[in-house]
């Protein structure tokens, strides 16, 4: 295989692992008809802070787990011009911070995409917390989730030993664009109740 067919099938890999299914409506989801939906949303701007996070650390070393889950990760993984590529796109000192924007772009669609669609849904069928509330009140955000499903607990828990909030440092290079995300997000932020800011 020539070096420009081979870049070019890992770019198709690559492109299959960003790739995430979106349904176009609610109704042609195949869990719907039978299924209940428990949404978690998290403050945008911590979503795109950990996940900036962590696809360095992906692209930084091997990365275990995500082997186990993708044999295309290892392929990519392996290939030392292309993990390099990915590596000099994430840096946080990058002029175009383009893994920033593609990560804003795909942040802002799926939230888009939640508002103008979640009314599809009927009340009963789905209940909305946020990843902040669950881990601040783990004993208050279950027992609606239980009444929700209309379910009774077997045994008491005591969830509170086992919540441990993410609080990664924010990164230098979102603080210094915050405004800009702000105005990204904000119709996500307005919508899930979230204050103005990092988070």
């Amino acid at each position: 295989m020539s070096a420009f067919a081979d870049a070019a099938a890992l770019a198709r890999d690559f492109l299959s692992l960003l790739r995430l299914p979106m349904p176009t409506s609610w109704e042609e989801h195949h869990l719907l008809q039978r299924g209940v939906f428990v949404f978690i949303h998290r403050h945008p701007l911590s979503t795109l802070n950990s996940m900036l996070q962590m696809t360095r650390r992906n692209w930084g070393e091997d990365n275990v787990i995500n082997q186990l889950h993708s044999r295309i990760y290892v392929r990519l993984q392996r290939n030392r011009a292309f993990a390099g590529f990915m590596r000099w796109l994430l840096k946080p000192d990058s002029p175009m911070q383009l893994g920033r924007r593609l990560m804003v772009r795909r942040i802002a669609q799926r939230a888009s995409y939640y508002i103008r669609h979640i009314t599809e849904l009927r009340d009963g069928d789905y209940i909305s917390l946020r990843y902040e509330d669950l881990c601040r009140d783990p004993e208050g955000q279950m027992a609606m989730i239980f009444r929700f499903l209309g379910e009774t607990p077997f045994h008491t828990v005591d969830y509170a030993p086992w919540i441990r909030p993410r609080r990664p440092g924010v990164l230098p290079e979102l603080k210094r664009v915050e405004a800009t995300l702000q105005r990204r997000f904000q119709p996500a932020l307005t919508y899930h109740g979230y204050e103005p800011g990092l988070a």
